[in-house]
């Protein structure tokens, strides 16, 4: 199995969304919600007809660890917009 991957904001690795699974995106984070190839070469055939960012073709085992990285990633983020926030949690005296 094989995914197509593009680098998106806040460095993110994005996956060519499935179209049958997900409309309104065509990029998502997520592998399960991404279209998968059997073969390579189908792969680089739909990557070769995109035009925006650096695209590449990852295996399967490759796109489990990126997934991986990118919740762990979203965690971070997470956990450092709560340290930037005015502290105001909707505790008042």
């Amino acid at each position: 199995m094989f995914y197509v991957t593009k680098v998106g904001r806040r460095n993110l690795t994005l996956f060519l969304a499935n179209r049958a699974i997900v409309k309104d995106k065509w990029w998502v984070t997520d592998t399960t919600l991404a279209m998968t190839f059997e073969k390579e070469s189908a792969a680089k055939i739909q990557a070769g007809k995109l035009k925006y960012g650096v695209i590449r073709v990852v295996s399967s085992e490759t796109a489990k660890r990126i997934a991986s990285d990118n919740m762990y990633d979203e965690v971070i983020d997470s956990i450092d917009d709560v340290r930037e926030s005015d502290g105001d949690y909707g505790f008042h005296e």
